[in-house]
């Protein structure tokens, strides 16, 4: 009983690995709604996928599908999603931040890229992103205290 359930474990990650694969593809054929639909067929196995990495992959990648469709709130889900799995991919993290910006979540989206530059230093998007944060965050500060005046 243990071997089958390994087999259907195994089957189950594969099959969400070549959903990834095509999802990838039509991504970069620029078929978003394909793309979206291809990664949502393998996150439903997830309850059969013991690759983890690559669970994570799946959400991470239909985030930045959801990005490129402007679905700001489906984005930042599934990049929390990825992130409950791999805290510190930079690639969620970074999609999240995205979308938490289109959301007007500022403070979030400063929170995601501190998190992604403390765990990846190097990364220039984080670093722009911070810049782009911090200016708009001063910006709501000075609407803010303009309104109390």
């Amino acid at each position: 009983w243990i071997r089958g359930v390994e087999i259907l474990e195994d089957g189950a990650t594969a099959a969400a690995a070549a959903f990834k694969e095509q999802g990838n593809v039509s991504f970069k054929e620029k078929r978003y709604g394909e793309a979206e639909a291809t990664y949502d067929r393998g996150i439903t196995l997830s309850d059969r996928v013991v690759d983890q990495d690559l669970l994570a992959a799946l959400y991470s990648n239909r985030a930045e599908v959801a990005l490129r469709m402007q679905k700001w709130e489906r984005a930042l889900l599934d990049a929390q999603a990825a992130l409950e799995i791999k805290p510190d991919s930079d690639k969620a993290l970074l999609r999240a931040a995205v979308a938490a910006r289109e959301l007007k979540m500022y403070q979030a989206g400063y929170d995601y890229v501190f998190r992604c530059l403390d765990a990846h230093p190097r990364n220039n998007d984080a670093k722009s992103l911070k810049q782009e944060f911090e200016q708009l965050i001063e910006k709501e500060f000075r609407a803010l205290e303009h309104q109390a005046a």
